[in-house]
This record gives structure tokens, C-alpha cells and sequence, in this order.
């Protein structure tokens, strides 16, 4: 498969973007569930737990001159997430990230939602609740502003302002 071909699966981005628990959802409506050939190529050198039982969703596609952008959502057993892949012009992956999604272990549940912005600058916030008492408390809670340069490199900016 093309790194063309690829790219067509995710829908093309309208700002701002929001990645939370349930949104998937609403890319549901406009992606496409990524095929095994493009898993294969693409997703796979980026995900090192990928099963038949995990489904990959094409949510948005985004570029400058010199990379393009992806963000698909993974689900699988026990957790799934939102993940942020630049590439190259010639389909080579420059960096991803996991910027949004549930995890849940032993100990409790991690969350995190995530905010793509028009200048494609990415807030992220986080969450961790060990007990039911834990919902909502300050101290369990971060929050991280990531920028993508013009090469595609994903740099953190620092808390949001």
C-alpha cells in the first residue's frame, strides 16, 4: 500500500480537533477502520500490542510543506488511545505520540482527552483515579501543551497558559 493510499483512509481535519473517551465515536462516521495491509505497513512499527481483537480507526489527517499528520484511535483490551503520527513526504514515520485514552490496571484508571488546535498545537490533559474518591482531585490530575514544528518533530511546550 501507498503511503497516498494510506493517508486517503483518515478524513481530512476540521479545527479544532477533540479526543476524548467517547469521540471516537464521532470519527466512527467519517474514518475507516484501518485494513490489516495498512496496519501491517504503517501502524504496526508503532504499536507494539496489535491482535486480531484490536481495531485501529482512521480519525483526521492534517499537513504542513514538509510532514502530514494522522491520529487514529486503538482499542484494545483494557485500554485504548488516541495516537499523533507525523511522517515525512516520503511516508517515513518522524514521531508519534499518544496523546489521549483510558487505561485501566490493577491499581485504577488513567484518562486523558486531548485538543488539536488550527496551529496544531496539542493540549492534553490527564487524570488518575486509584479510588471513587479519588474522581476529580487536583493533585491527580496534569495538563501538557505539545507543538509540532515544521519538520514534524512533536515537542513539549510546557503547561498551557
Amino acid at each position: 500500500m501507498s503511503f497516498k493510499d494510506f493517508t486517503k483512509l483518515f478524513p481530512k481535519a476540521d479545527f479544532p480537533l477533540h479526543f476524548g473517551e467517547d469521540t471516537y465515536r464521532t470519527y466512527e462516521s467519517a474514518g475507516k477502520l484501518i485494513p490489516d495491509e495498512a496496519l501491517a505497513e504503517f501502524i504496526a512499527p508503532l504499536e507494539p500490542e496489535l491482535d486480531e481483537f484490536t481495531e485501529v480507526l482512521a480519525c483526521a489527517k492534517f499537513s504542513r510543506k514538509e510532514y502530514t499528520a494522522v491520529v487514529y484511535w486503538k482499542a484494545g483490551l483494557l485500554h485504548n488511545h488516541y495516537r499523533l503520527v507525523t511522517f515525512d513526504k516520503r511516508g517515513e514515520p518522524v514521531e508519534n505520540r499518544v496523546i489521549a485514552g483510558s487505561y485501566i490496571d490493577g491499581e485504577g484508571v488513567s484518562q486523558s482527552a486531548a485538543t488539536i488546535t488550527e496551529d496544531h498545537v496539542v493540549y492534553v490533559v490527564s487524570a488518575r483515579e486509584d479510588t471513587i474518591e479519588d474522581l476529580g482531585a487536583a493533585d491527580k490530575s496534569s495538563a501538557l501543551r505539545l507543538g509540532i514544528d515544521d519538520g514534524g518533530i512533536i515537542r513539549e511546550l510546557g503547561a498551557p497558559e
